[in-house]
């Protein structure tokens, strides 16, 4: 696509869409609801849209690691600005590679972290879910040191297999922590609050991590990597009690 230009981003933005749209439709005929939904009165309606926003309350009924494992998803977003959306620019201005061979890499790591992923998933699911965590939080901000530290391909290359693996980790076992503690009842909230704090730390990473780029492009994988490092002590009691 990249030979093309302008028609090659048409085409991707199209392709792009194409596969969006045929996963909605696989999702809708596939997924099967597993609560009873409630029926609202038209008098009641807007009331219960406005607090289905609120998703403050019940926070503090929820035991401290899922709030925790919650608020994990903005640290986790803010962090992954600087490989989402620097990496291109690091790896062609910076490293010295061109777009077709970036995107080689990216499909390359992602189709890694996905194998991996299925195969790890057995014995991750059976190891303890806060070491699991720790693990995959710690391999995203290894990747991201070290693209910091070593601007060459081959560090650029496995560190983008690193955090792929630590992403696709890191998220199983998040969504399985949501399993374990929440009831089917409050799991959407959960989710929709974890998928607000997201893209929050997606928008504050974007300005965050532009303005360090700016300065230094090896700095803002760096401060991606401290981040994630500061949102694992949490989890360091956790994993020294599990051995």
């Amino acid at each position: 696509m990249d030979h093309l230009g302008l028609l090659g981003m048409r085409l991707s933005f199209v392709i792009s869409g194409v596969i969006s749209v045929s996963v909605a439709l696989l999702r809708m005929k596939a997924l099967q609801e597993t609560i009873t939904v409630r029926p609202f009165a038209r008098n009641t309606l807007v009331r219960e849209i406005i607090k289905s926003y609120m998703f403050w309350q019940g926070f503090s009924s929820l035991p401290s690691f899922i709030v925790y494992v919650t608020f994990l998803g903005f640290l986790t977003s803010l962090a992954g600005i600087a490989l989402q959306t620097f990496g291109v620019l690091y790896a062609t201005k910076v490293i010295g590679i061109d777009n077709t061979s970036w995107g080689v890499i990216q499909s390359a790591t992602t189709a890694v972290g996905i194998l991996f992923g299925l195969v790890l998933m057995p014995v991750i699911d059976k190891a303890p879910r806060v070491t699991a965590l720790f693990s995959g939080l710690m391999l995203m901000a290894v990747g991201y040191l070290m693209v910091g530290v070593w601007p060459n391909v081959v560090a650029l290359v496995t560190a983008a297999i690193l955090v792929g693996i630590g992403v696709e980790v890191a998220m199983s076992i998040r969504r399985a922590l949501v399993g374990d503690y929440i009831t089917p009842e409050n799991r959407g909230r959960i989710m929709g609050t974890t998928l607000a704090l997201e893209y929050l730390g997606s928008i504050i990473g974007g300005v965050v991590v532009a303005y360090i780029y700016t300065n230094s492009p090896s700095m803002a994988f760096i401060f991606s990597g401290a981040v994630l490092l500061i949102s694992v002590t949490p989890l360091i009691k956790g994993v020294l009690q599990a051995r």
